[in-house]
């Protein structure tokens, strides 16, 4: 499968913005990163590659110059006590996830990676010393609101993914009193690399294909941030170092909502100004039976932390996304 290459990324990027807010203290420090070959791990380790840092990724990365690759997956508890002995990182970036997309993976593959994965990566942490984490969470994991959610408020997930990612949060939990954990609770991202049956990739898809994009009537209101933005939360984050005692929650977001009917409407401006055109069909599906109607998040704890917010012009966003889709393959 198709992946972007972090050095692609790299040239779009620069992250001249991260490179001066942290300067040189990730240079040849040795950070692992989970989940590489993920949506956003090549984000990830673009940034990380920026910062000069000595990166080792699990189960992937084979062929990326300055990366160090070990075939290990996160739930075989012994290979990865074994590699993060040999590894010994200084820091952790753990993305590995199942079940991203909607519907992908039955509970038992979800609850085995996404909590089980991360309980064998922070146990073997543990066998080599203390280092900062930062873990990928999930804004499903919070009961639906009709209101921007906070840090503070409920958990009670809807969906299979989001009661996966509500356990590893409760593992994360149960460590951080042995080593500093941060947990990026991540709403919607969008960005190249992106699979169907998620949204833009469908909508760039079928407009390539010259078919009309069948979708709900787009009252959902979603904050969508650049992956891009994302990845450079996850390096800002670590280098703020968490306290060890409690684990730390961060929303991750741009900062504004808008409604599914927007941001597609956006995503058929961009591909008509390159020539291609279809017709959106609002309303032609329904709703999910568990969709969740309002789903952004509070920022003030992140900013607060972090002293910086994504900035990024989304439409400038949607706009490389689209073309790196149609350069490649869609599917």
């Amino acid at each position: 499968m198709l992946r972007v290459n972090p050095h692609e990324l790299l040239d779009i990027h620069g992250y001249s913005g991260l490179r001066m807010a942290l300067g040189e203290c990730f240079r040849n420090r040795r950070v692992l990163i989970t989940g590489a070959t993920g949506f956003l791990g090549p984000y990830v380790v673009a940034a990380g590659l920026a910062l000069g840092a000595d990166i080792h990724v699990l189960a992937g990365g084979n062929g990326i110059p300055g990366v160090k690759s070990w075939p290990v997956r996160v739930e075989d508890r012994r290979a990865v006590s074994e590699a993060v002995s040999s590894i010994r990182p200084e820091a952790v970036l753990h993305l590995a996830a199942a079940g991203v997309s909607y519907g992908s993976s039955a509970m038992a593959e979800l609850l085995t990676v996404n909590a089980a994965g991360l309980d064998c990566v922070l146990a073997a942490i543990c066998e080599v010393g203390d280092c900062p984490v930062v873990v990928a969470g999930s804004g499903f994991e919070y009961a639906p609101q009709t209101r921007a959610i906070a840090e503070t408020d409920e958990i009670g997930p809807v969906n299979a993914y989001g009661v996966s990612k509500a356990a590893a949060t409760l593992t994360a939990r149960l460590y951080a009193g042995r080593m500093p954990i941060t947990l990026l609770r991540i709403f919607s991202v969008f960005g190249a690399g992106e699979r169907e049956p998620r949204l833009l990739p469908y909508v760039a898809g079928r407009f390539k294909q010259g078919l009309p994009a069948d979708l709900t009537a787009g009252e959902q209101v979603r904050d969508y941030v650049y992956a891009g933005d994302v990845a450079e939360c996850f390096w800002r984050t670590l280098g703020s170092r968490a306290a060890t005692g409690a684990l730390r929650v961060l929303n991750v977001g741009s900062d504004r909502g808008r409604t599914v009917r927007e941001f597609v409407e956006l995503v058929a401006s961009e591909l008509s100004d390159r020539g291609l055109t279809s017709r959106l069909a609002f309303g032609e599906r329904p709703y999910r039976s568990d969709e969740v109607m309002y789903y952004v998040p509070r920022m003030e704890r992140l900013h607060d932390a972090l002293g910086w917010l994504p900035s990024s012009d989304i439409r400038a966003d949607i706009g490389r996304t689209i073309d790196w889709f149609l350069t490649y393959d869609c599917s």
